[in-house]
């Protein structure tokens, strides 16, 4: 499963881009683009408009009444379509005037909203319906249920919609769900797991992509069947997500940025940083348009290439360019994926699509005369999975463009290992989650790293008795014969024993091998002796060794239940039942087994800060936060001092009257 994922960090490509910020009404919310001018609602605008921006300048057009709590937005062709959360109705606005043409009854907390050509579909979040209506009129054709099972009301609250052409897909963020309806019926086709918390939704022309905001990723369904084609490790809290004709990209709250993925393979394009706590995002046809909820601006992103200008001169290899994956040895393994650095090696980038071409973008490799299998190639860099060959020694390495050829050679050898690398220095790897704890993979494994977001990406440090998977390539033959340039899912044990080094600590995998093509993985059980911290990591197999200063992260190692020290600066998202989200942010301090603090809130309109308290026995956490009077309990578990995650439910009457639903925190 995990081969994707390590595949994403190596093939990704640095398109340069100018972004510009705009301020705008408190705490943007939704966005819809109109051929001509971005739209936004601010949910928490106690006017009840939406404001209106030109896409050329960000400079404010207009600002125009609706509803009550104005929440999502569409645009029709010729009319801007707004639900109105508290007052069970949405609101048609002519785009060129903003005058309003109608309001027009539907369900119970109206939220997302689509257009299917010639309908308006809403979900109603509190009663788990979809409402649809004739563009056109206004007048409702149907109300429809959102789910095939019984709910009861609230419990699994409908958010948000994509229309794929024929149907209307809806995210339910208790059931950890998405729903397929018929557009031309409302009948329910069928209903898919995608992980945690769905949010928002998208269609690519071929595939639905959800956003799962616990689980820190994104899933792609085939929107023929539902199948899950895979899911992909995005930065923290993501929130929505939208389609440019090529790529995904999505708004992580939490890490204050914007994460770009290839539509194809869900490999990593490029993540930008943009403000504070990202939410709605749009594609007006050349830029991003992402809303800031964290500070009351928008941010236009603006690709200024994704290519390189085409170059005339001939390509060429530099000096011992030619290496393993992450390495700086020029000496190579049959099946190995390698790096070829350079210039002028391709005209621009191209990305594979996972089909391990033999010609990418215009250029071709031969290593040894045979056709190497392509998975990026851009002006400085190839990466490619080297063809099968029995020779041992240099041998003639080619790369073929339109302009000319570059020559060099290369050692093959039996042995070539090198780890697969997060970044510069940190070691790929998983560790397994059989409680279904985990962030990804719908909860089955956490990404190994520094606990927290440092890399743009939630990881978690290993600690004693966590099973790890570790990456790798190069480790030499295997009993099952895997051949290059074709998939390959399973096991092949490597044919000679592979030993680590962890902290200086003789280590042996209890499996070692290939799990897909070209990708080794080793299985380790870490042990309380390894240390702690960013330790240095080493792996031999027939006598050769992994490159030098790589690490794995290990957390201290607990000798049983005991109190938790959480304190520190912590951000918390907690999303309702009924399909909104509520942001906290501030200091907690842990004096034995109690919790005091004070945090900041936005997106509640019952307070701007709640006093805290509560008890934390060994990893649970029983907290209470006072909202102007109003006690919200919240309980749930601390992970590794920094990441926690529970429920919450707020009693009957007052402005908080009964809410409930999921949290997730971290500390800074």
């Amino acid at each position: 499963m995990f081969a994707a994922v390590v595949v994403c960090f190596h093939l990704k490509a640095e398109p340069s881009v100018t972004s510009v910020t705009y301020p705008v009404e408190e705490v943007p919310t939704s966005m819809a683009f109109d051929g001509t001018n971005i739209w936004l609602t601010s949910f928490w605008d106690y006017n009840y408009s939406v404001t209106k921006l030109l896409d050329s300048t960000g400079a404010i057009v207009g600002t125009y009444l609706v509803g009550p709590y104005p929440q999502g937005i569409v645009f029709d062709g010729t009319n801007i379509w707004v639900t109105n959360y508290y007052s069970e109705s949405v609101t048609k606005l002519l785009a060129s005037t903003g005058a309003i043409v109608g309001t027009y009854p539907v369900g119970s907390l109206p939220n997302g909203i689509v257009f299917d050509g010639t309908n308006i579909w809403v979900t109603n979040s509190s009663d788990n319906t979809v409402t649809k209506l004739l563009a056109s009129t206004g007048a409702t054709v149907g109300t429809y249920p959102s789910e095939s099972r019984p709910v009861s009301s609230g419990s699994d609250a409908s958010y948000d919609l994509a229309f794929d052409g024929t149907n209307i897909w809806v995210t339910h963020i208790g059931s950890g769900t998405v729903t397929k309806l018929l557009a031309s019926t409302g009948a329910i086709v069928g209903t898919y797991n995608v992980g945690s918390s769905p949010i928002g939704i998208a269609f690519d022309g071929a595939n639905i992509w959800v956003v799962s905001g616990s689980s820190n990723s994104v899933t792609k369904l085939l929107a023929s069947t539902g199948a899950i084609l895979g899911t992909y490790p995005v930065g923290s809290d993501p929130a929505q997500l939208v389609f440019d004709g090529t790529n995904i990209w999505v708004t992580n709250y939490y890490s204050n940025t914007v994460t770009e993925l290839l539509a194809s393979t869900g490999a990593l394009v490029a993540t930008y940083p943009v403000g504070a706590g990202p939410g709605a995002i749009v594609f007006d046809g050349t830029s991003i348009w992402v809303a800031n909820q964290g500070d009351n601006t928008v941010t236009k992103i603006t690709p200024t290439s994704t290519q390189a200008p085409t170059s005339t001169q001939a390509p060429s290899i530099s000096p011992g360019g030619i290496v393993p994956l992450d390495s700086t040895v020029s000496i190579i393994q049959p099946g190995e994926w390698v790096s070829i650095w350079g210039s002028n090696l391709a005209s621009g980038t191209t990305v594979w699509n996972g089909d391990f071409p033999t010609s990418l973008g215009g250029t071709s490799v031969e290593i040894d005369g045979k056709a190497a299998y392509l998975s990026l190639v851009s002006p400085g860099q190839i990466n490619l999975q080297a063809p099968d060959d029995t020779t041992i020694g240099p041998v003639p390495v080619a790369v073929m463009t339109s302009n000319g050829t570059a020559t060099s050679t290369v050692t093959l050898a039996e042995f070539a290992p090198s780890f697969a690398l997060l970044d510069k220095t940190h070691v790929a790897g998983i560790i397994l989650r059989s409680d279904g704890s985990g962030a990804y993979g719908g909860g089955t494994y956490d990404i190994l790293g520094p606990t927290g977001s440092s890399l743009g990406y939630p990881t978690v440090a290993a600690k004693a008795g966590d099973t790890v998977e570790l990456f790798g390539v190069g480790f030499g033959p295997t009993y099952l014969q895997v051949p290059a340039g074709q998939p390959f899912s399973g096991e092949s044990a490597t044919t000679n024993a592979v030993q680590l080094s962890i902290g200086g600590t003789i280590v042996t995998p209890f499996f070692a091998g290939l799990s897909s093509a070209g990708l080794f993985q080793m299985n380790v059980t870490i042990s309380a002796a390894l240390g702690t911290g960013d330790v240095p990591l080493t792996a031999t197999v027939g006598g050769v060794q992994t490159q030098a200063g790589v690490v794995i992260s290990l957390a201290g190692q607990p000798t049983g239940p005991q109190p938790t020290g959480i304190t520190g600066f912590w951000n918390f998202t907690a999303t309702s039942a009924y399909g909104f989200q509520t942001y906290a942010s501030g200091q907690l301090t842990q004096n034995g087994n109690n919790i005091s603090g004070e945090l900041s809130l936005t997106g509640t309109p019952c307070a701007t800060s709640a006093a805290v308290s509560g008890t934390i026995s060994g990893d649970a956490l029983s907290i209470i936060l006072n909202e102007n009077g109003q006690l919200v309990t919240f309980t749930g578990t601390v992970y590794d001092d920094a990441n926690a995650t529970g429920t919450y439910a707020a009693p009957a009457g007052g402005c908080t009257d009964g809410d409930y639903g999921i949290w997730s925190g971290f500390e800074i």
